[in-house]
């Protein structure tokens, strides 16, 4: 930032003695500046040793973890890379099958899943990606959810014509581990509490598409929640609001204005969930494991929901129109 320019980016520490309501600054850095531009604190509690593990961004795609045991006094343990990344790491635990694995992220959505022993984390995964869409960023998860969940958000940069602000964050992720087509994967969904905003919800089932023949439903709200399963061998086209979701199955691609993401399915059925607001689009395949995050601008007066194929069988879709979040 501009406030920054010139200053060496230190990581510091404020304190509350009062529950919150002021902050303290601590009176010197906790680690000083690395190499130019480091920062992204990201401070968890690891619980077996009782200590802290920081995760930080350095340069380019290198990223740092350091363990403390009082929050004042942190000392380096390990560097990972992430290539095509940069930026607000995050690091967290998840179980799968009762086993906990750990998972090393960054602000573009690249990923490990490996293990940690407290000193070092070892990646037992390729690096993977989750995010394939044109606008999700700097996704944070937050710790000691009451209900034992995962849950993250992230922020996507759009210019909303006509408005004196611009951007908005993506809504509240649920984030697992799964098994998909054999492999461990990061996944995600919208958290449940979205069922909160549904207004009405119009249900379909085995609906025959054709070339001559289109699916067509009109949707009333600006937000909807579409969840829809076809056959996977089933080339189709989504259309709403302006915005147009294509499968290839041939290719096992799906694709969004400029963004493709490959689906590799290996069931008998696709499915995708899509939730639908003004100036963004979030797009979930593959159980999660897929997940495009795409800005757009709504065009309301295109408010038929469409599927087109030259032949295709939609198995069940369910449209859940969506009020706002809170009143004008």
């Amino acid at each position: 930032s501009e406030a920054a320019k010139g200053k060496p980016f230190t990581q510091n520490l404020a304190y509350s003695l009062d529950g919150g309501k002021t902050l303290i600054r601590y009176e010197k850095p906790l680690i000083e500046q690395i190499v130019g531009g480091n920062r992204d604190p990201k401070v968890i509690y690891y619980a077996p040793d009782n200590n802290y593990i920081m995760a930080l961004f350095l340069e380019d795609h290198e990223f740092i973890l350091f363990r403390s045991e009082n929050l004042l006094d942190w000392n380096e343990i390990q560097r990972i890379t992430l290539f095509e990344d940069a930026e607000c790491p995050d690091f967290y635990p998840l179980t799968s099958n009762g086993e906990t694995k750990w998972v090393f992220s960054a602000a573009s959505d690249r990923y490990y899943i490996g293990s940690f022993d407290g000193r070092c984390f070892t990646p037992e995964t390729r690096q993977l990606r989750l995010n394939y869409g044109n606008n999700s960023y700097a996704a944070q998860s937050w710790s000691d959810v009451p209900d034992g969940r995962r849950i993250r958000t992230a922020f996507a940069t759009v210019v909303i014509p006509n408005m004196p602000f611009g951007s908005c964050m993506n809504i509240p992720q649920e984030i697992t581990l799964k098994s998909v087509n054999g492999d461990l994967r990061l996944c995600a969904e919208p958290v449940k509490e979205i069922e909160n905003l549904y207004l009405d919800t119009k249900s379909f089932e085995n609906v025959s598409v054709s070339k001559d023949n289109s699916f067509k439903a009109k949707v009333n709200s600006k937000a909807c929640d579409v969840k829809i399963k076809l056959n996977s061998c089933d080339t189709f086209r989504i259309d709403l609001f302006g915005l147009s979701i294509e499968y290839d199955a041939e290719k096992n691609i799906l694709k969004c204005a400029d963004r493709e993401a490959p689906v590799n399915n290996e069931n008998v059925s696709i499915e995708l969930r899509i939730v639908y607001d003004t100036v963004y689009a979030e797009i979930f395949a593959a159980s999660g494991s897929i997940f495009m995050g795409m800005t757009y601008i709504q065009d309301t007066v295109l408010d038929r929901f469409i599927v087109s194929s030259d032949k295709a069988v939609i198995e069940s879709l369910a449209i859940s129109e969506m009020g706002k979040y809170f009143e004008d």
